[in-house]
Order: C-alpha cells, then sequence, then structure tokens
C-alpha cells in the first residue's frame, strides 16, 4: 500500500513554487474546460483529447478505436462521476499506447475530481523506486494513489492548504490536482 503521512505531503509545500507563465499551468484549465463543455464524449472528442493529453507526454499517441463504443462508455461513465473499475482502467489502458499515464491524465481532464495524473515522476516521488514501464503501467499502484490522494484531502488541515495552492496557481483545482501538483512540483527537487 502507498503511504504517505499528512506531516511528509506538509513538508512539501516549502519549496512549492509555480510559474504561472508556463504553458503547462496556462493549459491545464483550458482542457478542463474542453470536457465541461462537451455533454456526451463522442470519438471526435476523444480523438482531440487524447492529442492534446499527449501533448503533455514525451511519446506520440497511438489510440486504438477498435471498440470505440465501450471506450467512449467508460469516458462518459468516467464523466458523469461513475468510477471505473480495476478492469476498466486495464481495458482503456489498452486502447491509448499501452499507457496507464496517458490513461490517467485523458481520466483527469475528463473528470479531476475522481481521478489523479499519473506520472514516472510522480512514481518515484512516492515509491522512491525508477519507474519501469511494468511498475507505472500497474493499475493497482495507481488505484492505491488515487486512495492515498482522496485519504490526504479528507486531513481536517487540508483546506488552508488547498487555498494556498489555489491561489499560487491562480485558479480553480480539484483535491486530487492540488495534492497531485505538490508531488509533482518537489519530485524536481529530488536527485
Amino acid at each position: 500500500m502507498i503511504d504517505l503521512s499528512f506531516k511528509e505531503f506538509q513538508g512539501l509545500l516549502k519549496n512549492l513554487q509555480f510559474d504561472n507563465q508556463s504553458s503547462y499551468v496556462q493549459a491545464y484549465p483550458e482542457f478542463i474546460r474542453y470536457f465541461q463543455n462537451v455533454p456526451i464524449i463522442e470519438k471526435h472528442h476523444l480523438v482531440i483529447a487524447g492529442h492534446f493529453t499527449y501533448g503533455w507526454m514525451p511519446t506520440i499517441l497511438k489510440l486504438d478505436l477498435s471498440q470505440s463504443e465501450h471506450t467512449l462508455k467508460l469516458l462518459n461513465d468516467a464523466k458523469i462521476g461513475q468510477a471505473l473499475t480495476f478492469k476498466d482502467l486495464g481495458y482503456f489502458k489498452g486502447k491509448i499506447n499501452n499507457s496507464l499515464v496517458g490513461v490517467s491524465k485523458l481520466l483527469h481532464f475528463i473528470s479531476p475530481q475522481n481521478y489523479a495524473i499519473w506520472d514516472s515522476r510522480i512514481y518515484k516521488a512516492i515509491f522512491n523506486l525508477e519507474p519501469y514501464d511494468y511498475r507505472i503501467g500497474n493499475v493497482k499502484f495507481y488505484t492505491e494513489y488515487l486512495e492515498l490522494l482522496s485519504k490526504l484531502a479528507r486531513h481536517k488541515e487540508y483546506l488552508q492548504i488547498h487555498q494556498n495552492i489555489e491561489e499560487k496557481v491562480g485558479y480553480k483545482l480539484t483535491s486530487l490536482r492540488a495534492i497531485e501538483m505538490v508531488i509533482f512540483e518537489n519530485s524536481k527537487f529530488k536527485n
């Protein structure tokens, strides 16, 4: 089980800096807004969103559009707040570069209150291990990571921290995104 105490999380805040002018920080609310304005996700939206999601990644998107009806059903389920199962996440991973990283980013843009971004820097920061594909692609680790972030967000002192993070970036964030950003930004300081 992944564990990061609230005290350890608070310790990550001391070095926290955001460059509000970076395209990364500025693009994020646009990606979220895209899905807020899409009532039903269709194939057209999946193709566009898959490509903008992969704009945040160092690889080229290989999007498997076979069985797109099932893929779209899962995306729309996620959009309305329905939790995807372990099996669903594994299926979805196979449709987007066989990458749980890509899946997590796309799901986050669709449903930021329910899915956090998962990538190699997050993995390494939490486990202090090299994020080999077999590790970072493990759905079990991702679901444990989501549970950890939810636990941290429920801490009695979290709300003040959340507001501080929002002030630093200049826009509203879900709890999952705020905590993930703290871990991600602090991973820059690790060797």
